[in-house]
């Protein structure tokens, strides 16, 4: 395939690797969206019975079939050994390229002794609203690394991870209901053979999660945060979501120690804080009599969030340290009757273009002309 950028052609080659089964609804989108930066397109089909492989056709890909046998591993290194790339980029069919700075790419290219991390944007819906998480993965890889894994299949190096200024949009989540299922399932196989990896053990607990199996999360929850190593970052995320699940199963004493014992670790994650606010909001609407000594911890950490602003240094949730936090805020200082900190929480939020806000600020704006008069 032609390249369209001149830049591009005199650099190392890269090579755009997928693996595909009925993908017609997006596959396109994320061809048009990597077609011009790659020298190369690797398809690789598991079973597709729609148009999947007339689709890649348009584009020039160079198409292999692979028998699925539950391992996203062997599918992924099945096309890694087609591709003739000296790089290789690694999307998903739900997936497409929004930012990608070609400068900068040709020159990380020229030094094959490390890994390319891309911003991968999540598009979530929880309870009807439309949200967004951050991840960032290792999918620039020079030639000749493979992956291990069946599933949550990392690269098998010990090469280090460099984030680059390459962003993707996912949208894969809004249909998640079957991968779930699908995905707890290969998860409980490899936990038979790896029962004390601490990276299966927590994503089976997110999974179940996930599932809104909440104690049997617990059980995973508790098992993984026993075994992984400290300076893991699915360890960070992993505690978060500890502490969601905990705030669902109403165990408060035991997420309350919980944060007080993770919050050095995490006391420059606006995500750490934000779910810290909801659980010591429900802490104390279970008892209020009994817990009222908690009531500001929920300001307090809401503050936090914002203080410490949006950052690309964890993953997960975007708007932790902005729109979600000042939002929800807001919506504390108004059922606690602060309503002119309400407001000024809720201008906040509409800065940074939650619409969500408008709706709550109306209110309170309502509310402040009624006593005026």
């Amino acid at each position: 395939m032609k390249v369209k950028e001149e830049e591009m052609s005199d650099t190392m080659k890269l090579s755009l690797v997928m693996i595909v089964r009925n993908e017609e609804r997006c596959l396109k989108r994320c061809l048009i969206s990597a077609k011009s930066y790659v020298d190369e397109i690797v398809i690789v089909d598991t079973g597709s019975t729609d148009k999947t492989k007339e689709i890649a056709k348009e584009f020039g890909a160079k198409i292999f079939d692979f028998e699925w046998c539950n391992d996203f591993s062997k599918a992924r290194n099945y096309g890694l050994e087609q591709s003739t790339g000296d790089w290789n980029l690694i999307l998903d069919a739900d997936e497409y390229i929004t930012k990608l700075d070609k400068s900068t790419l040709v020159t990380f290219m020229k030094n094959p002794n490390k890994l390319g991390a891309i911003k991968v944007v999540n598009v979530l819906n929880k309870e009807g609203e439309t949200n967004y998480s951050k991840v960032f993965l290792a999918r620039l890889l020079p030639k000749g690394i493979r992956y291990i894994r069946s599933i949550h299949e990392q690269p098998d190096t010990i090469l280090p991870s460099v984030k680059l200024p390459i962003e993707v949009e996912h949208d894969g989540y809004l249909n998640e209901v079957a991968k779930v299922k699908r995905n707890l399932l290969l998860l409980q196989e490899q936990e038979k053979k790896y029962p004390n990896d601490s990276y299966i053990l927590y994503q089976l607990a997110y999974t179940l999660y996930l599932d809104k199996e909440y104690k049997k999360a617990d059980e995973y929850f508790k098992r993984f945060y026993k075994l992984a190593p400290p300076e893991s970052e699915y360890r960070k995320a992993g505690i978060i979501s500890y502490i969601e699940n905990n705030t669902l199963l109403k165990r408060f004493e035991e997420g309350h120690k919980l944060i007080e014992r993770e919050e050095i670790h995490l006391q420059d994650s606006s995500e750490f804080y934000f779910v810290c606010a909801a659980f010591y909001r429900e802490y104390v609407l279970d008892d209020v009599k009994k817990n009222i000594q908690f009531l500001p911890y929920v300001e307090q950490c809401y503050l936090e969030c914002l203080n410490i602003g949006e950052t690309d240094k964890y993953d997960g949730a975007i708007g932790t340290g902005s729109y979600l936090a000042a939002h929800n805020l807001g919506v504390w200082y108004e059922v606690t009757k602060k309503y002119e900190k309400a407001l000024e929480c809720y201008n906040k939020a509409i800065e940074w273009q939650y619409e969500k806000a408008k709706v709550r600020r109306k209110e309170v704006v309502a509310m402040l002309n009624h006593k005026e008069q």
